[in-house]
């Protein structure tokens, strides 16, 4: 599996055997549930229940579940039964702070993350304009432009 930057730059994971044993993630990152085969993202019945009994929640009922934490706790919980259909769900852990600038794009069915760093910069060059820090403001751009 790869991720795809908007910004053209990728990361080449060649994982497949992704261990879903492991619900340890550093605090400052996500998981983010993609389905890796053809076919597409679907969980299944016994996963759903599992949510629905964690949360009171009909998890069908939420389309941006995919960074769920309680959804990825029921993904490393159910192993390969948290597949539906012709599923095979796998995760990648992102920074939190791209969460709002993550897209899932998919072809038939497999699924790729994609992060839009050049939105993320300029979003936060633009918090840092409008909180009007003069000092620190200078320093705080270049830092961004140069990560």
């Amino acid at each position: 599996m790869s991720i795809q930057f908007l910004s053209e730059e990728s990361v080449d994971f060649n994982d497949d055997t992704e261990d879903k044993s492991n619900n340890e993630s550093s605090s400052n990152e996500i998981a983010v549930l993609c389905n890796g085969c053809y076919g597409g993202f679907s969980i299944s019945e016994k996963a759903q229940e599992l949510y629905k009994s964690y949360t009171g929640i009909d998890i069908s009922s939420r389309p941006d579940c995919r960074t769920d934490p309680v959804l990825y706790r029921v993904y490393n919980e159910l192993g390969s039964e948290f597949d539906g259909y012709h599923a095979k769900v796998y995760h990648k852990l992102i920074d939190k702070k791209y969460k709002d600038y993550i897209k899932i794009k998919e072809y038939d069915g497999a699924e790729r993350i994609e992060i839009d760093y050049k939105k993320y910069k300029l979003d936060k060059i633009t918090s840092l304009i409008l909180s009007n820090h003069d000092n620190a403001l200078y320093n705080e751009i270049v830092s961004i432009l140069n990560s």
